[in-house]
């Protein structure tokens, strides 16, 4: 019997600290909403920069996930799998 009442008191402190907030889980959440390359901090900032490691190129803050597309976009030449599409 006395196991038993061991082991709710237990599991009510792991279900009591499974729903706390601490500052440990509250700095993981702010560390996962931030971009972990600077090229895609930079274009989530609203800059131009293509980020090779995650394949995203951002032009004046926008989303670009076609490389040529983004070339184009910078200066480049037309994207030509795009011109086919249209």
């Amino acid at each position: 019997m006395k196991s038993i009442a061991f082991f709710l008191l237990v599991l009510m402190f792991v279900v009591a600290g499974c729903n706390s907030d601490s500052k440990q889980s509250v700095a993981a959440r702010d560390t996962a909403s931030t971009p972990a390359c600077a090229p895609c901090a930079t274009g989530k900032s609203g800059g131009t920069a293509w980020c090779k490691s995650c394949n995203t190129g951002f032009v004046k803050g926008k989303k670009v996930r076609c490389q040529p597309c983004y070339v184009a976009k910078t200066g480049g030449p037309a994207c030509a799998a795009c011109a086919k599409k249209n």
